[in-house]
């Protein structure tokens, strides 16, 4: 029983040391910069998965000022191969451009970091729950 607590403290110190190593090779400027994740299904055009919905272009109208202020923008969706090609190319023809798809954005990861879920400041997803709404338990 000992034994595994000593390996449980030596891989938390390992993580923890291993974590703050990444974090602290991280460009400053890059973690401060708006980073916006959004999904696309239901959120940057209707809900009509597996073909593609009407676009909501108060959403892109959005995303695409942010960007030209200096946001980078990561689409963030479950769609992969072929689906997710044509989600691609939809943004295209509304010239929505992610800097990363469904992937940290090249900076970041360049400076190591490689976590699986990516890394933004907001994240966009109309099946998106507000945690005090969560917290009160509210439905809305």
């Amino acid at each position: 029983y000992n034994i595994y607590i000593y390996i449980y403290i030596y891989i938390y110190i390992y993580i923890y040391i291993f974590m703050e190593t990444i974090i602290m090779n991280i460009d400053e400027t890059t973690l401060n910069a708006k980073i916006i994740a959004f999904d696309f299904d239901g959120t940057v055009c209707e809900d009509k998965y597996p073909e593609i919905g009407k676009p909501k272009m108060d959403i892109i109208d959005k995303l695409r000022k942010e960007q030209s202020n200096g946001a980078k923008l990561i689409l963030w969706t479950c769609r992969t191969g072929d689906l997710l090609k044509a989600a691609v190319s939809f943004l295209d023809c509304l010239m929505l451009l992610p800097d990363a798809i469904n992937d940290n954005l090249p900076e970041l990861k360049e400076q190591g970091l490689l976590s699986r879920k990516v890394y933004a400041n907001i994240y966009l997803d109309d099946k998106a729950e507000t945690l005090n709404n969560f917290l009160r338990g509210d439905d809305e």
